[in-house]
């Protein structure tokens, strides 16, 4: 019996160091007290919000902080053009806003070549063409690691999870359908594939901070390891609230200044999230 359990200890050793590794080493979001309090995100991770809750903001930040360190993503997105995201990210990377960038354009191309420079050879896919099967999208992903050598972690990010394409006839056993597809992702790649889920909130959800309020179905709520609410408060910044955080605390509240509203339009995007004031549990 002594013999079995030395052996049982001396196999998962490895494994044990492998997880601990994986959790302070994880994908970050971008914001220091935030990384440091989730020690890494989860393989499978929702931000829900209301709609103009900058939701697309917080991803594409995530998505722009790991491509600077060489992390390839996939996102997916069906209702923004590849130009628009990449326009976004620009923006984002540059510190300005939509109208500088049309204004380098039409007066500067050099200068708008600049702004693109920091992004230009980043490992990012942008799909925004209909992923009508399982299988079509694990391919996409599997050919994401053959292509940068099977790297250590990588992204796939969806924009939004309510807007994949049906494959069944009920929206809601559709949407299960997805997210048990994904747990199978994270599994196939043992951690080393990060799932971002942009959420649509249930109207009758709205200004809650409920773990089921994803529209359509509640299967998000109990397959994401993390899951993160973003929302307005009364002072017009931005708190992000963790509501699950499988192997950590939950519960934090982490308050942002929007940043880079394009003067000429105000209801435009927000391009970047800039951390404000104390944690605030």
């Amino acid at each position: 019996m002594k013999e079995l359990k030395d052996t049982w200890i001396a196999g998962n050793w490895g494994q044990l160091l492998t997880y601990i590794d994986q959790r302070v080493n994880g994908i970050e979001i971008g914001y220091r007290d935030l990384d440091n309090y989730l020690l890494g995100l989860g393989n499978t991770v929702g931000i829900q919000g209301d709609t103009g809750s900058n939701k697309s903001t917080l991803v594409a930040q995530i998505i722009r902080h790991n491509l600077m360190k060489g992390i390839p993503a996939i996102l997916m997105d069906k209702e923004n053009g590849v130009g628009r995201v990449l326009s976004r990210m620009i923006c984002q990377t540059n510190h300005i806003s939509e109208t500088v960038v049309k204004t380098a354009k039409l007066t500067d191309m050099e200068r708008l070549k600049e702004y693109r420079k920091p992004i230009k050879e980043a490992p990012l896919h942008i799909h925004t063409e209909p992923i009508t099967d399982f299988e079509l999208l694990d391919q996409r992903i599997g050919e994401l690691f053959e292509m940068y050598n099977n790297p250590k972690s990588a992204i796939l990010a969806i924009d939004s999870f309510q807007a994949l394409n049906k494959v069944a006839q009920d929206d809601r056993v559709s949407l299960e359908a997805w997210a048990y597809f994904f747990d199978q992702l994270k599994e196939k790649y043992e951690g080393r594939l990060t799932i971002i889920n942009v959420n649509e909130k249930k109207m009758s959800s709205y200004g809650q901070e409920d773990l089921n309020a994803a529209k359509g179905t509640n299967a998000t709520g109990y397959k994401n390891e993390t899951i993160l609410n973003i929302k307005e408060n009364e002072e017009g910044q931005l708190e992000i609230k963790v509501l699950k955080n499988r192997d950590g605390i939950k519960g934090a509240r982490f308050k942002f200044d929007k940043e880079l509203m394009d003067p000429n339009n105000p209801r435009s995007f927000t391009f970047n999230l800039l951390p404000v004031g104390e944690l605030n549990v």
